[in-house]
């Protein structure tokens, strides 16, 4: 367990940067979750650099190109609404790391 809100794991040569995302804010701006996101990968990766972020909190699956957002298993509710989240269905992301390339595969698995 991470002693702060970030997590730090290596796999082959690639480090992942992993958090939940609630210290992010975002307040429904026309950019989306993207630039607060971006903003906040660049502050971090000034004290501790990563090759890709992995997000949860917002519950809606994105892909960013360093920063991946998993989706919510749960789907669409209350609190989506409440932060202005897109409509989407029940996701959870899947992505594969290979290990001389980094990441190779980003996708969502979508759930009925």
């Amino acid at each position: 367990m991470p002693r702060g809100r970030l997590a730090y794991i290596d796999v082959y040569n690639t480090r992942l940067r992993c958090c939940h995302g609630h210290s992010v804010r975002y307040g429904g701006g026309v950019g989306g979750i993207s630039i607060p996101l971006n903003k906040a990968v660049a502050q971090w990766d000034k004290a501790n650099r990563a090759d890709l972020t992995l997000v949860n909190h917002y519950h809606q699956y994105r892909y960013f190109g360093n920063i991946i957002c998993n989706g919510s298993m749960i789907g669409y509710n209350a609190y989506a609404l409440s932060i202005k989240a897109d409509y989407e269905p029940p996701c959870q992301n899947f992505f594969l790391i290979n290990k001389t390339k980094g990441l190779t595969v980003s996708s969502p698995i979508l759930f009925s």
